[in-house]
């Protein structure tokens, strides 16, 4: 959902540094207008049903003109917030919130008032009458014209950058995972906003650990104290710490490093956001604190990681 979408023809060259060497043949790459880093990729038609995907950060004020797309578009507010006009209907997205655009339907920001916080947002547009052939069962759960939404939708977000990392980078089977990449997010997303099943768990585990282990992993920026996470959790620290532990294999500080590090690692991947930037993105006090711990998880600095990655 970035501005350039709003376009009847698609954005100058000057728009699109990547433009030149793409690196998925049948896509166009590049950084939208008003965006700070990040990408949107486009194509005229993938087998996968795929037609736009993107991850963004902007500046509070980042403003999308009014447009439409032929096919159903996922978007999730991940940090920052935004409002939205969908055909007259408007919308202030939190955090966490995921919305599900049908085709056709116009839609775009509202201004937002001087001042708050950067905007985080990630999307992706899927013509679901190429996925039906595929999977029916999935392409049937979305009929109906409507908007949908869901206010704790964060799950969906490692779907979403797995889509991401398909189309931006050079992979082997990069079809094959594409389209079970976007299968994977529209399983997700329909989790979230479609027919509602019962979950049921598999195997045993405390309610508390679990719970911990969301909030870790959704809010991995976070300054948490190990008393914040316990009395997030209704435990005692201690109680905490032991059941975590058993159940983990690891304290929660040493897990929330690793999800900050995972992190870190596919930003430098898939952006040209400075270290220093993604340090601060990821929770880190300084970009030191991010390379110390960048090394024990993964053996080298974290620019070794971003050049050995843009080589793959």
């Amino acid at each position: 959902m970035a501005e350039t979408l709003g376009r009847q023809q698609p954005a100058q060259e000057a728009d699109r540094p990547g433009s030149a060497a793409d690196p998925t043949p049948g896509w166009r790459l590049w950084l939208p207008p008003g965006v700070e880093s990040g990408v949107h990729a486009e194509t005229p038609g993938d087998p996968s049903g795929l037609l736009h995907v993107g991850e963004n950060w902007a500046v509070p004020r980042h403003r999308v003109v009014e447009h439409r797309h032929p096919g159903w578009e996922f978007y999730l507010q991940l940090h920052g917030g935004s409002s939205w006009r969908f055909a007259g209907r408007h919308l202030r997205l939190a955090p966490g919130w995921l919305v599900a655009v049908p085709p056709g339907l116009p839609h775009r920001t509202v201004p937002r008032p001087e001042g708050g916080v950067r905007q985080h947002f990630a999307y992706a547009a899927v013509d679901l009458r190429v996925l039906r052939a595929r999977r029916p069962e999935l392409a049937a759960a979305w009929t109906g014209a409507g908007v949908r939404v869901c206010a704790d939708a964060r799950a969906a977000a490692p779907a979403l950058r797995a889509v991401v990392r398909e189309v931006v980078g050079d992979l082997p089977f990069g079809a094959v995972a594409r389209a079970a990449a976007v299968e994977l997010l529209v399983v997700e997303v329909t989790r979230l906003l479609g027919p509602r099943a019962t979950a049921r768990r598999r195997l045993p585990g405390h309610p508390a650990v679990a719970h911990a282990r969301r909030l870790l992993d959704e809010q991995y920026a976070a300054a948490w104290r190990l008393a914040d996470l316990a009395a997030a959790c209704a435990l005692s620290r201690t109680r905490l710490a032991e059941l975590f532990v058993a159940e983990v294999g690891q304290p929660p500080y040493a897990y929330l490093l690793e999800r900050r590090v995972e992190r870190a690692a596919e930003l430098l991947a898939t952006t040209g956001a400075s270290v220093a930037r993604i340090a601060a993105e990821v929770g880190f006090s300084s970009h030191t604190q991010l390379a110390r711990a960048f090394r024990r998880r993964h053996g080298c600095p974290p620019t070794r990681w971003r050049h050995d990655a843009a080589r793959r």
